[in-house]
């Protein structure tokens, strides 16, 4: 188990592809292909396949 100061992961996308990967405009190992993740590399795959409904 992680436990420390900081997050166990951040996910840095540019903002056209964190549109596009949140309204389902482009499959989520594309957009991770962009990401750049540092630390723990599953939680930051686990938050590029969520998917957000935007009014």
């Amino acid at each position: 188990m992680w436990r420390g100061a900081g997050p166990a992961t951040t996910v840095d996308l540019d903002a056209e592809t964190a549109w596009r990967l949140r309204t389902r405009g482009i499959q989520p190992d594309d957009a991770l292909a962009r990401a750049r993740i540092d630390g723990r590399r599953e939680l930051g795959e686990a938050a590029c396949r969520i998917v957000s409904i935007i009014y």
